[in-house]
């Protein structure tokens, strides 16, 4: 979190040193997502403490929304919204977090916000509601790689509601939104390291294989 917080400073006034050969980002470039978030706040504030603050915004909203999707499960059941309100406070890792500036909190309000409009459009059906969650996923993907797991989930979810309607003319809307969904999956990192490569001028680098990430998780 430290080397990405230094890289995003400097990276605001010029010196994208961090993408050279050797450099944090030549190895990790999935990383430039959550720079890209850091360079766009500091503008208000270079200070950590700020960062902080803003992570405690965005748990607040987590858990807003977290509320809001109870209310969307659970419509005639207010104790149990209720009990699901007091137990998210309860989740003490997520106010740990606050003071942690990595991409997990924002990116985790994104996805959970995906869910919650997700939710709607499998109701609705409309691309109304099915707007915000491309837009919610890309962002949470651009922050966290991890929140990809998120979108899978999603379109598993929409492969199964168009088994079950697939002899209906409206079934095509699940395919068209499952295939919109997986570029929605691959989209943001292109579009990042593009970025940087054209802003930096340096060539962005593949980066170590996500499957060492895997097998580092199962030793």
């Amino acid at each position: 979190a430290a080397y990405i917080f230094d890289f995003a400073i400097k990276a605001k006034q010029g010196d994208f040193e961090g993408l050279s050969v050797g450099g944090y980002f030549f190895r990790n470039p999935h990383q430039l997502g959550f720079a890209l978030y850091e360079i766009i706040f500091s503008v208000v504030s270079e200070s950590i403490v700020f960062f902080f603050f803003l992570n405690l915004i965005w748990v607040i909203l987590i858990q807003y929304v977290q509320w809001r999707i109870s209310r969307l499960l659970f419509e005639d059941k207010p104790i149990v919204r209720k009990i699901c309100l007091v137990l998210s406070f309860l989740f003490l890792p997520l106010l740990f977090f606050i003071l942690f500036v990595y991409g997990q909190i924002p990116g985790l309000l994104c996805v959970i916000s995906a869910f919650y409009f997700f939710v709607r459009f499998m109701r609705s059906e409309k691309g109304k509601d099915f707007v915000p969650v491309v837009i919610f996923g890309m962002v949470a993907v651009m922050l966290k790689q991890n929140y990809q797991i998120s979108i899978l989930a999603m379109v598993i979810l929409m492969f199964l509601k168009w088994l079950r309607k697939w002899h209906e003319k409206k079934s095509i809307k699940y395919l068209a939104a499952i295939v919109v969904m997986m570029l929605a999956f691959a989209l943001p990192g292109i579009l990042v390291k593009t970025g940087f490569g054209i802003t930096s001028g340096k060539e962005i680098n593949e980066g170590v294989p996500n499957i060492l990430y895997v097998d580092m998780g199962l030793q």
